[in-house]
């Protein structure tokens, strides 16, 4: 179903900022997400609240961001924009203690509750099921495909997940016997690593180095049903699908707790990520940055309206070229499917 198209004027969008940076960065991005942003501004969307979901916020987290939306949307005065952000911020923190304004945050970890909150405030799921994967037993892709999103809509099927779910098929052999178990995987972003041994990467070979196999032992061994014990195994995740909106997270935090500050160049245009399913095309529209180090800093953003690029900050606000989009402070990439 498709809705309204809302307007993202800059008038009203340069007031989306707060103290706490990761949330104004963040929201910023959400709201150049145009399949989102029709449906949280829209009038129809109150309709789809799911107050009785135990797993959501009995619609609080959506009652503020439809505000924000809309207010947005209408370009309202500066006050009524800062006052639904704070309306935004106190309801998060309610349901959320760690993103109060006295606690730090990261961008990620705010996204995310985000998204899943408001994804289970507008689940269409009134009686959740329950439904779990067979291993694929050789069976095709786009059968364990099929098979996961039937399962995975046993308990989830939402306006939020139906544009950023993706999948991704997850494919671990034992070291013992061999034996390799493959399922399909479902997530609302995409994190890729990045070569620590260099000071310029490519997103692609980001993406490389997502899809290369990574070892299960110690702690995190594998439990092999054929073996019946935990063992070493070696996993792989390849993406099957990619949804209509598509974030990708660069994992800047290390172990050490030291942020890997390569400068990753991503598309702007014309990204086409590989996968093992339906392809797709993308055309960039935000960037949420981080400045600072693994354990603090400040947020920003990157977003395209119908003008162009422009760069938003806490205490700044200009236009941007395509030419400057890429910097070692990329955080967070949000690609639209063309």
């Amino acid at each position: 179903m498709s809705y309204p198209e809302s307007q993202l004027p800059l008038s009203a969008l340069r007031h989306v900022r707060t103290r706490q940076t990761y949330l104004g960065a963040v929201v910023q991005c959400l709201l150049g997400a145009k399949p989102l942003h029709n449906f949280f501004a829209s009038q129809e969307s109150a309709n789809a609240v799911n107050r009785a979901n135990v797993l959501g916020t009995g619609g609080e987290i959506f009652d503020a961001y439809h505000k924000l939306s809309q207010v947005v949307a209408n370009d309202e005065p500066e006050l009524s924009v800062i006052d639904a952000v704070d309306n935004l911020a106190r309801t998060v923190a309610n349901h959320a203690p760690q993103f109060r304004p006295t606690q730090a945050a990261d961008a990620c970890e705010f996204l995310l509750f985000l998204l899943d909150a408001l994804h289970e405030d507008v689940n269409r799921v009134l009686k959740k099921g329950y439904g779990a994967q067979e291993a694929s037993n050789g069976r095709p892709d786009d059968e364990l495909a099929a098979e996961a999103m039937q399962i995975y809509r046993l308990r989830n099927d939402s306006y939020v997940s139906d544009q950023i779910l993706g999948l991704f098929k997850s494919s671990v052999t034992c070291s013992q016997c061999n034996r390799r178990t493959e399922l399909m995987e479902t997530s609302f972003y995409t994190d890729v690593g990045i070569p620590r041994d260099s000071t310029e990467t490519t997103l692609e070979k980001c993406l490389e180095l997502h899809t290369s196999p990574r070892e299960l032992s110690g702690d995190n061994a594998y439990f092999c049903t054929s073996c019946l014990g935990h063992v070493t195994a070696h996993r792989v995740s390849t993406p099957y699908s990619y949804p209509e909106v598509l974030i990708i997270l660069l994992k800047r935090a290390s172990l050490t707790g030291v942020k890997n500050s390569t400068r990753v160049e991503f598309p702007i245009k014309d990204f086409s990520p590989p996968c093992s399913g339906p392809k797709s095309t993308y055309d960039l529209f935000a960037v949420c940055n981080h400045v600072g180090s693994a354990q603090s800093g400040t947020n920003s953003s990157f977003v395209k309206l119908s003008d162009g690029w422009h760069s938003l900050s806490w205490t700044d606000v200009s236009p941007i070229s395509e030419d400057k989009l890429v910097t070692p402070d990329a955080y967070l990439l949000f690609y639209i499917k063309k």
